[in-house]
């Protein structure tokens, strides 16, 4: 199956994982962003009727975008 057509709750455990290793200044070989995070967590937030806690996490992604990345 395809990551896009996953359902909203796997996304969103997605998002949480690869926010969590970005975090943790381990992005692997994907390389991955905030912003790449944030783009998959939008639509995963409307789809969950903008669930509150969902909207803290994309605040908090975007909130941690400013921050120094572990290797700076």
């Amino acid at each position: 199956p395809q990551f896009e057509t996953a359902d909203a709750r796997f996304k969103l455990a997605a998002c949480v994982a690869e926010f969590a290793e970005i975090l943790r200044g381990r992005r692997g070989d994907i390389g991955s962003t905030f912003e790449d995070v944030a783009k998959v967590l939008r639509p995963v937030a409307l789809e969950l009727n903008n669930d509150p806690q969902v909207q803290e996490l994309l605040s908090l992604v975007h909130s941690a975008s400013g921050l120094p990345r572990a290797s700076e």
